[in-house]
């Protein structure tokens, strides 16, 4: 049986991290014009939707670093 600590690491590894996956990547091919030129305004939300995402990758990498070197230091 998994342990609540095993299921937070997974989460904050891989459950969190994969919507945010597919996020970027539809952002990427937006972007990228493959299904048409976005206008000005549509390119601005889709950047602004990609730094967000990006920005969130960072914060969960950081936590679940942090919550790796506590649980791994005994607390």
């Amino acid at each position: 049986m998994e342990s609540r600590r095993e299921k937070l690491r997974r989460a904050l590894r891989h459950d969190l991290r994969n919507p945010l996956a597919v996020i970027l990547g539809r952002c990427e091919i937006l972007s990228s014009g493959a299904m048409g030129e976005l206008n000005d305004g549509q390119a601005r939300s889709v950047d602004a939707i990609q730094r967000n995402a990006d920005r969130l990758v960072s914060m969960l990498d950081a936590l679940a670093d942090e919550y790796d070197d506590l649980t791994n230091s005994g607390g």
